[in-house]
């Protein structure tokens, strides 16, 4: 009895905890953020009075748009998804409105293209482009009743 109970402690345990893999949910999201800055005629677009009473001008407003897509490479739903762009204080001075996207999910193995952040910004069109392409994106979720976060840089889309 002694050398089968000295057996399994020595054998069969480590072998249990060895093939059990450690399980992070922030490497299990993939990420890909595009952000595309451009110019809309439209003072509707994408929301009623975005430009509060100003007529749109070329020369100084732009609109810049984030898309994200995820990917769940992992074992657990995850929910109530997030966007949040991190921008530069001189970004933010800028800002006369914004549009933020819905919450989403993802389930394992899916790719899911969440609702796009957009925002009106009035300035120099060069100083925009350049603030809006150096910006990252905080991604926040939830999964297994725990807040999760990830950090993610953009990718141009000219």
């Amino acid at each position: 009895m002694k050398k089968l109970t000295v057996f399994f402690v020595i054998l069969v345990i480590p072998l249990i905890f060895a093939g059990c893999q450690k399980y992070d949910p922030v490497d299990t999201l993939q990420a890909t953020v595009k952000v595309s800055v451009y110019f809309s005629p439209d003072p509707h677009d994408p929301c009623y009075d975005w430009y509060k009473g100003r007529r749109p001008d070329p020369e100084k407003h732009r609109q810049v748009v984030y898309q994200v897509t995820v990917t769940n490479t992992g074992k657990r739903n995850k929910s109530f998804i997030l966007v949040d762009p991190i921008l530069d204080p001189s970004f933010k001075k800028l800002v006369i409105n914004e549009c933020l996207g819905i919450p989403g999910a993802v389930a394992p193995g899916k790719t899911v293209t969440l609702d796009k952040v957009t925002y009106l910004i009035e300035g120099n069109p060069d100083e925009v482009e350049r603030l809006a392409y150096q910006s990252k994106v905080r991604i926040v979720w939830e999964e297994g009743g725990k807040k999760w976060e990830k950090v993610v840089s953009v990718t141009p889309e000219r």
